[in-house]
């Protein structure tokens, strides 16, 4: 079958060059694997020049597809292209397929965007080009899930816009990008991968098998996380996707970022269907899941919504403020008020980057003062109030009626009381009058009568000067009745 890409030089040239060329990658350093790989093999092996064109058009399309630095063109090698049985969706690889430079050994974890392979790189040996022997390096190969029903080259736009992203990102805490190539899979379809740093020692959530760790142990965890999220957060790519099952560490103990695979430009459009949110519900910011565009606070909420986990092995509630000690009474203070500072429901109240996250843990490790702090009861209560809001009016009319109730009915009561005893005493004092009164009406009385004998007893007898009526006049008065 005809491949549709004609920039696909490498199966059209013999495989001695095609060795010599791989070979004389792993010899140069990282900063002259560009055209100049090109100029040193036709210096060493000047019969190659045929094939000089050829081989710069593939440098271009390699450096431009996966922008990485170290070993950019391991991958070079994908002449054999042995038939692999087919696949259905969602089905993985098994051991020991063949795929271009790579022997699949087993599946490490698989997401939504594709499946992650343990793998070892194969290299012919130098003295035998014919005999190909295992090279001592283990990988970590990314195969994008099947995608046939998607129209064009989606599947491409996607698998390089996260490789793009991620290996811009040279960081101690991100897994590193060794490598982005493509091989043709069963239906002749040129399916890409991604060749990453393989890390033994599992993911963070593993974490918590043994338990919960110490509080400096997690602060140490999160500050390394932090250090590798901010530093991409300072090239301008984010994440969108943080959560332990992303987080990978070394037996070393060193913690890394890994699957960018749905990270993207700061200020550019998400890279996601219409009516889509694209992330892990539950690690995911407030304002994400209302439809806003990510930003760097929505990657420091997932950076303390992980912290959370690992404190209380939950899960944040949906609170205005959530503290992990409400959950574990045991939790250190200062470390949930970092872990509060960055679940706030309000971006503007979060670490302005992880970079400040990641400074703040290193001062709690340090005993250092923290930029975050515990909230004063009236920002909690102004919180509480701006979530929930109705709530909170009910229960405040709620207060107040009780409040006029209890206050209210002692007082009318007090009233009547009150009112009863003032008639009480205004008419007790008005028989008190009354009986003053009369008591003093009968003195008055008694002591007018008693002055008015004394002076009728002094006063001297009249004598009556009256003449004496005739006797026939007295006589004839009796008798007319006059």
């Amino acid at each position: 079958m005809k491949r549709e890409d004609s920039r696909e030089p490498l199966g059209e040239i013999p495989t001695e060059v095609i060795v010599a060329f791989e070979q004389l990658v792993d010899d140069l350093p990282a900063t002259a694997r560009g055209p100049e790989v090109v100029v040193e093999l036709l210096r060493r092996h000047p019969a190659y020049g045929a094939y000089a064109e050829q081989l710069h058009d593939y440098v271009r399309q390699a450096r431009q597809l996966s922008a990485v630095g170290p070993a950019a063109y391991e991958g070079a090698r994908r002449r054999e292209q042995a038939p692999y049985p087919p696949l259905p969706a969602g089905s993985i690889y098994p051991p020991e397929t063949r795929l271009g430079a790579f022997v699949i050994k087993r599946p490490l974890g698989q997401g939504g965007m594709g499946i992650v392979y343990e793998a070892i790189q194969v290299v012919p040996n130098r003295a035998d080009v014919s005999n190909p022997v295992p090279r001592n390096r283990t990988v970590a190969i990314k195969i994008p899930l099947d995608n046939t029903g998607e129209p064009g080259n989606t599947r491409f736009e996607r698998f390089f816009r996260e490789a793009t992203n991620w290996a811009s990102v040279h960081n101690a805490h991100i897994v590193e990008v060794l490598t982005v190539g493509s091989f043709i899979d069963p239906l002749g379809q040129k399916c890409p991968y991604l060749v990453l740093e393989y890390l033994d020692g599992g993911s963070l959530q593993e974490e918590l098998r043994d338990g919960l760790p110490g509080a400096q142990r997690v602060a140490e965890i999160l500050r390394q996380v932090a250090d590798g999220v901010g530093y991409a957060h300072s090239l301008g790519v984010l994440h969108r996707d943080l959560k332990p099952a992303n987080v990978f560490r070394t037996k070393a103990g060193t913690y890394k970022v890994g699957d960018f695979g749905l990270s993207a430009k700061i200020g550019e459009p998400p890279h996601t269907d219409p009516g889509t949110v694209a992330g892990t519900r539950g690690y995911m910011a407030h304002e994400v899941l209302s439809g806003q565009p990510a930003t760097m606070a929505s990657d420091v909420y997932s950076l303390g919504v992980i912290l959370y986990w690992l404190l209380t092995a939950a899960l944040p509630p949906d609170a205005a403020d959530p503290s992990a000690r409400a959950v574990s009474p045991q939790v250190d203070e200062k470390l949930d008020c970092i872990c509060r500072k960055c679940l706030q429901r309000d971006p503007s109240r979060r670490y302005d980057s992880a970079t400040s996250l990641a400074r703040d843990l290193d001062h709690y490790l340090r005993g250092q003062p923290l930029e975050a702090r515990p909230p004063t009861l009236g920002e909690f209560l102004h919180r509480w109030y701006q979530v929930h809001r109705w709530q909170a009016n009910t229960a405040l009319t709620a207060f107040a009626l009780l409040v006029v109730l209890a206050l209210g009915f002692p007082f009318v009561t007090w009233l009547y009381r009150e009112k009863a005893q003032q008639e009480a005493r205004a008419g007790h004092e008005a028989r008190r009058a009354k009986a003053n009164y009369d008591r003093a009406m009968e003195t008055i009385d008694r002591t007018l009568r008693t002055l008015a004998g004394k002076r009728l007893g002094q006063m001297p007898q009249m004598e009556d000067t009256r003449p004496a009526d005739p006797p026939g006049d007295i006589a004839l008065a009796r008798a007319t009745g006059q």
